[in-house]
């Protein structure tokens, strides 16, 4: 571990989390804390909102894919990750909170 003026040590996990922020890959969520948090087994799967083709993040994240408005939206997300089938999720986003999961499917192999 390297020092610096200040006399405290930075670890190589400060440095791969410093990196990460500053690439601009999402870790979590892009969006600040909403109402939704979306999960996946296995966790790491994108999160698309159909709506408008965004990628709300990789799961968990915690989001608000209807943003900050009153009215109840529907909402339907596609959770992708490399190896697993895509799968399509319908919710309706009434701005409480609530979760929603889904287990992905592997690939199955085609010969």
């Amino acid at each position: 571990m390297k020092k610096f003026c200040t006399g405290k040590s930075i670890s190589a996990v400060h440095i791969v989390l410093l990196l990460l922020l500053l690439s601009g890959m999402p870790a979590a969520c892009r969006s600040t804390k909403g109402n939704v948090i979306l999960k996946s087994i296995p966790p790491g799967a994108e999160v698309v909102d159909l709506g408008d083709n965004t990628l709300l993040g990789i799961t968990p994240c915690d989001t608000a894919p209807g943003g900050t408005r009153r009215k109840p939206k529907l909402v339907t997300v596609r959770f992708q990750k490399h190896g697993y089938q895509d799968r399509l999720m319908t919710f309706t986003d009434t701005g409480k909170p609530q979760a929603v999961e889904i287990e992905m499917k592997e690939d199955q192999d085609e010969d």
